[in-house]
């Protein structure tokens, strides 16, 4: 099983504690435009440490956020902070037609059965309540990734291996559009493009090295971190800057 799907890696490897989630999202601090959502009663699946959460929370929202990871509930759920639960996507311990909004954001390319997931959301929402959704749209960082892969074939690794490559292929947006226009009504997308733009290696680098794939890889060729971190500055070095493609496959769609 690829691990970027596998339940016991996620919860005691990937996203043991928000650290490495935090890094990746850190980068996003430098894309232009920003890409930002909003709710109202609201559950998260897959919340982390709570973005999202305390973003609708202050605009009023009663919120509660689900993980699969109790390490990414360490900030959440005392001292007024948001309410939070170590579940199951599949199995949410939320009553029927309970929710306004139900949020699943880059989570849903994690799981090994995301219909599951898909079929516990329609039964949590209210009649006509909405559900949004992310997944990796379309070439995501794919700069990164054509620096990477090169590097993954020089050093013998199989580039076919899904659990090297810097992006997560589980789930595309077309497989996704089909299962919510299967369950849902209303479904709309957006793919929204927009970049990361830095002058020094150090947030991409950093996003890259809490990635599986360079986890992985790194396993078999200790020096593969050390190179792609060369790749970039010398990009940055050449260029003055290094542009990469942030791309997000953007779902809404309403509970019959």
């Amino acid at each position: 099983m690829p691990r970027r799907v596998d339940r016991q890696y996620l919860r005691h490897v990937t996203y043991a504690t928000p650290g490495g989630l935090l890094a990746r999202t850190s980068m996003y601090e430098y894309q232009r435009p920003k890409i930002d959502l909003d709710g109202r009663r609201l559950v998260d699946i897959g919340c982390g440490p709570g973005r999202y959460l305390t973003a609708v929370r202050r605009r009023g929202a009663q919120v509660v956020g689900l993980d699969l990871s109790a390490g990414m509930l360490q900030s959440l759920g005392s001292d007024g902070k948001p309410a939070a639960a170590v579940a199951d996507a599949a199995a949410l311990p939320v009553a029927g037609r309970a929710s306004d909004v139900v949020l699943a954001c880059h989570m849903l390319y994690h799981l090994a059965d995301p219909q599951a997931a898909l079929d516990e959301v329609r039964r949590v929402l209210v009649p006509g309540g909405i559900f949004v959704a992310t997944v990796i749209g379309p070439g995501h960082l794919q700069e990164i990734d054509q620096m990477w892969m090169p590097l993954i074939a020089a050093a013998g690794l199989d580039t076919d291996e899904p659990d090297l490559g810097l992006r997560n292929h589980h789930l595309p947006g077309d497989v996704l559009e089909e299962l919510l226009r299967s369950r849902f009504v209303d479904v709309q997308r957006r793919d929204l493009v927009s970049a990361v733009v830095v002058s020094d290696p150090a947030p991409v680098f950093n996003h890259a090295t809490t990635t599986t794939g360079v986890q992985t890889a790194a396993q078999a060729v200790p020096g593969l971190p050390g190179q792609l971190h060369d790749r970039l500055a010398e990009r940055i070095k050449k260029d003055g800057e290094f542009r990469l493609t942030t791309s997000v496959s953007l779902f809404s769609a309403h509970a019959a």
